[in-house]
């Protein structure tokens, strides 16, 4: 059996950067809102990953579009740099909290090797999903 990388997602999580604000008051959606989709991509296998474009994809979903449209609202797509065994890469993704209110965003799906573009120990890890 040859050695093969495999990339994985980890540490998925959203964070709402908004504008500085005194409580009792929380954070809303501002025109000046961030929300920073973070993850690292690790390479679990026994092998070395090549560098792969587009190497990551980062969906921003509406779970319930306008019949006919796509459930993948935004797409923002990002090369993956070569990952020696047990190491990983982190991405900070930032999105506009007022477009991802105003094209009902509720989950973000994550997929490393999208176009399958590296051979891999095992190709069903490469998803991950935050949100509802």
């Amino acid at each position: 059996m040859p050695i093969l990388p495999d990339v994985k997602i980890r540490q998925l999580r959203v964070d709402l950067l908004s504008p500085p604000w005194l409580p009792p008051r929380p954070p809303l959606l501002t025109p000046r809102s961030m929300v920073i989709v973070s993850f690292s991509v690790v390479n679990v296998g026994r092998g070395l990953s090549k560098q792969i474009k587009p190497g990551v994809y980062v969906n921003a979903i509406n779970p319930n579009p306008p019949l006919g449209q796509n459930t993948v609202v935004i797409q923002k797509s990002f090369p993956l740099p070569s990952l020696a065994p047990g190491t990983e890469h982190h991405f900070d993704v930032p999105f506009k909290g007022t477009e991802l209110k105003r094209k009902g965003v509720k989950r973000f799906d994550v997929v490393a090797d999208p176009k399958h573009l590296l051979p891999e120990t095992d190709e069903s890890n490469n998803t991950a999903t935050i949100g509802a």
